[in-house]
């Protein structure tokens, strides 16, 4: 699958899935992990909410780690966009 088929497979997917609760979206988050991009959970290369210590007291717990041995590669937070749109729309007044 090439890059821009994959690209419309994660809109389908992104589309049948907006109203869905968090749980879900972040399940298939590491479906479209595994099956479009090749990484693997058994592999230790999706790691799910660790903590990340920043500093010596501030430490943040993203939603998915994306790792290649014992390397972070990047980190996904994941949001419903429902809430980041109502959150601008209220700082917008």
């Amino acid at each position: 699958m090439i890059a821009n088929q994959k690209w419309n497979r994660i809109v389908e997917i992104y589309n049948a899935s907006i109203s869905a609760k968090e749980d879900t979206v972040h399940s298939l988050w590491e479906r479209i992990f595994v099956e479009l991009f090749g990484y693997s959970s058994l592999n230790g290369e999706i790691e799910s909410q660790r903590k990340i210590q920043i500093g010596s007291t501030e430490r943040i717990i993203p939603d998915i780690i994306i790792k290649d041995s014992n390397n972070d590669l990047f980190v996904v937070e994941l949001n419903n966009i429902i809430y980041v749109l109502a959150k601008a729309w209220i700082c917008n007044f």
